[in-house]
């Protein structure tokens, strides 16, 4: 019992003081010659983001030819980079790209090549007030 209690108190002070991390995820969709939906989450740590995942799914009656020939390109670029994870799904007329980034593993240059935001020390409120002024819905 003594044991048990020792852990539940461990659990509580370790969930009350070590995690200081908060996400945000933001939504938006576009419709042009093809359905575009972007999904992108931010991890922040201490209020600095801390890891970016980015999805895009694109569906379309035409063939995503040119969409496909972008996301080997991207792969191919970022294959072997530390902190970058690229994963995809395609076929004729569908397409989801998800690029996972840990931003302690990668440098800035690769950040700014990957991500849309140009000052990359801003706080939670900052990144989701651009997102949300790029026209996504943000929770």
């Amino acid at each position: 019992m003594k044991k048990r209690s020792i852990f539940l108190m461990l659990g509580m002070v370790l969930l009350l003081s070590g995690c200081s991390n908060t996400k945000l995820s933001c939504y938006k969709s576009e419709e042009q010659k093809h359905t575009y939906n972007f999904n992108q989450t931010y991890t922040f740590k201490n209020d600095k983001i801390d890891v970016i995942t980015q999805e895009l799914e694109v569906t379309s009656i035409y063939d995503l030819d040119e969409e496909i020939e972008s996301l080997e390109k991207l792969e191919a670029k970022y294959k072997n980079e530390k902190g970058i994870k690229i994963t995809s799904n395609r076929t004729t007329n569908n397409l989801l790209i998800k690029v996972e980034i840990d931003r302690s593993l990668v440098t800035e240059k690769e950040l700014k090549e990957l991500i849309e935001l140009k000052d990359l020390n801003i706080s939670y409120k900052e990144v989701k007030e651009k997102l949300e002024t790029d026209g996504y819905s943000c929770k």
